[in-house]
Protein backbone atom coordinates (compact mmCIF):
# COMPACT_ATOMS: atom_id res chain seq x y z
CA UNK A 1 0.00 0.00 0.00
CA UNK A 2 1.47 3.39 -0.98
CA UNK A 3 2.38 5.82 1.79
CA UNK A 4 -0.04 8.65 2.39
CA UNK A 5 1.33 11.94 1.24
CA UNK A 6 0.59 14.08 4.29
CA UNK A 7 1.23 13.21 7.92
CA UNK A 8 -1.94 12.97 10.00
CA UNK A 9 -1.01 16.02 12.05
CA UNK A 10 -1.17 18.51 9.19
CA UNK A 11 -3.54 16.76 6.84
CA UNK A 12 -6.90 18.39 7.70
CA UNK A 13 -6.65 21.89 6.28
CA UNK A 14 -4.07 20.97 3.63
CA UNK A 15 -6.20 18.18 2.22
CA UNK A 16 -9.29 20.40 2.24
CA UNK A 17 -7.46 23.05 0.20
CA UNK A 18 -5.91 20.47 -2.12
CA UNK A 19 -9.32 18.89 -2.68
CA UNK A 20 -10.82 22.29 -3.48
CA UNK A 21 -8.01 22.90 -6.00
CA UNK A 22 -8.63 19.57 -7.76
CA UNK A 23 -12.38 20.19 -7.79
CA UNK A 24 -11.87 23.66 -9.30
CA UNK A 25 -9.60 22.24 -12.00
CA UNK A 26 -12.20 19.58 -12.79
CA UNK A 27 -14.90 22.26 -13.06
CA UNK A 28 -12.74 24.31 -15.44
CA UNK A 29 -12.54 21.28 -17.73
CA UNK A 30 -16.32 20.63 -17.47
CA UNK A 31 -15.68 17.05 -16.32
CA UNK A 32 -17.78 14.91 -14.02
CA UNK A 33 -16.28 12.72 -11.33
CA UNK A 34 -17.26 9.74 -13.47
CA UNK A 35 -15.31 11.01 -16.49
CA UNK A 36 -12.21 11.71 -14.42
CA UNK A 37 -12.54 8.31 -12.77
CA UNK A 38 -12.65 6.48 -16.09
CA UNK A 39 -9.76 8.49 -17.50
CA UNK A 40 -7.36 7.99 -14.58
CA UNK A 41 -8.42 4.67 -13.05
CA UNK A 42 -9.23 6.05 -9.59
CA UNK A 43 -12.68 5.22 -8.25
CA UNK A 44 -15.35 7.92 -8.24
CA UNK A 45 -15.84 7.45 -4.50
CA UNK A 46 -12.13 7.97 -3.84
CA UNK A 47 -12.06 11.08 -6.04
CA UNK A 48 -15.06 12.48 -4.19
CA UNK A 49 -13.37 11.91 -0.83
CA UNK A 50 -10.22 13.65 -2.06
CA UNK A 51 -12.15 16.64 -3.42
CA UNK A 52 -14.07 17.01 -0.16
CA UNK A 53 -10.96 16.82 2.00
CA UNK A 54 -12.00 13.50 3.53
CA UNK A 55 -9.45 11.31 1.75
CA UNK A 56 -5.68 11.26 2.17
CA UNK A 57 -4.44 10.45 -1.34
CA UNK A 58 -1.14 8.79 -2.04
CA UNK A 59 1.31 10.60 -4.28
CA UNK A 60 0.69 7.92 -6.93
CA UNK A 61 -3.04 8.67 -6.88
CA UNK A 62 -2.38 12.38 -7.36
CA UNK A 63 -0.03 11.60 -10.24
CA UNK A 64 -2.82 9.60 -11.91
CA UNK A 65 -5.42 12.34 -11.47
CA UNK A 66 -3.28 15.39 -12.31
CA UNK A 67 -2.76 14.84 -16.07
CA UNK A 68 -6.47 14.19 -16.60
CA UNK A 69 -7.15 17.63 -15.09
CA UNK A 70 -4.40 19.26 -17.13
CA UNK A 71 -2.07 19.63 -14.17
CA UNK A 72 1.64 19.11 -14.80
CA UNK A 73 3.79 17.70 -12.02
CA UNK A 74 5.27 21.16 -11.53
CA UNK A 75 1.81 22.72 -11.13
CA UNK A 76 0.84 19.90 -8.77
CA UNK A 77 3.89 20.53 -6.58
CA UNK A 78 3.17 24.26 -6.58
CA UNK A 79 -0.47 23.73 -5.66
CA UNK A 80 0.50 21.42 -2.80
CA UNK A 81 3.05 23.96 -1.57
CA UNK A 82 0.46 26.74 -1.68
CA UNK A 83 -2.11 24.56 0.09
CA UNK A 84 0.42 23.60 2.75
CA UNK A 85 1.39 27.24 3.26
CA UNK A 86 -2.29 28.18 3.56
CA UNK A 87 -2.12 30.54 0.59
CA UNK A 88 -4.70 31.15 -2.06
CA UNK A 89 -4.14 29.26 -5.29
CA UNK A 90 -6.25 31.17 -7.79
CA UNK A 91 -3.39 31.47 -10.28
CA UNK A 92 -2.69 27.75 -9.98
CA UNK A 93 -6.34 26.89 -10.66
CA UNK A 94 -6.47 29.16 -13.72
CA UNK A 95 -3.34 27.56 -15.10
CA UNK A 96 -1.18 30.60 -14.42
CA UNK A 97 1.14 28.84 -11.96
CA UNK A 98 4.41 27.86 -13.56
Amino acid sequence: MPKKWFPKKQSGAVLTRLGAYLKARRALRFMTLQKVSKACGVTRANLSKIENGKGNPSFLTLLKVAPVLGITSLKLNRAVWLCDAGRKFGAAVKGGAK
